[in-house]
């Protein structure tokens, strides 16, 4: 009678069926933590140079420019984000476990923390140095998009 409860399996009681099902289990773990690294090549790429894009437009020093490009960059990143979540079912928007948490945090903060600093060289009449806020950002945003991917890729063979 308890056999029943516990699970839906015909024969369920043989010594063999758990360790298999739990192989079963960690196989498919691994091959969807397999898709989650294995992107397209050209997501982390495109997704970079959306940002640069973003935390370069304050040298237009227009507020409607700035607000326009940020605008429709988010939205793109946010559609390539869609193209990515269609090609491979999975979605690096959502963090898996407490590792791609604080990475995807940490990402966002440094985004921020590049346009915010874009803004205020051109409050200060530094904009020439935005090329170095720019370059930071081509820099550290496919680093981080790729150990964001990387850690996904091992939460959810972990299973986290």
């Amino acid at each position: 009678m308890f056999n029943c409860m516990e699970s839906n399996f015909p024969n369920s009681s043989q010594p063999g069926d758990a360790s298999t099902q739990l192989e079963t289990i960690a196989e498919d773990r691994r091959r969807l933590a397999q898709r989650a690294v294995g992107s397209p090549w050209w997501f982390i790429p495109v997704s970079t140079l959306l940002g640069v894009v973003i935390v370069a437009s304050p040298i237009t020093a227009s507020v409607l420019a700035v607000t326009m490009i940020a605008a429709l960059g988010t939205i793109s990143l946010t559609g390539l984000e869609n193209v990515l979540r269609r090609q491979t079912g999975l979605t690096i928007a959502r963090p898996v476990g407490p590792r791609s948490l604080a990475i995807s945090i940490a990402l966002g903060a440094v985004f921020l923390g590049l346009f915010v600093a874009s803004v205020a060289l051109v409050n200060f009449g530094l904009s020439e140095l935005i090329l170095v806020t720019s370059a930071g950002a081509a820099i550290l945003l496919p680093l981080g998009l790729w150990l964001l991917h990387r850690t996904v890729g091992r939460e959810i063979e972990r299973g986290h």
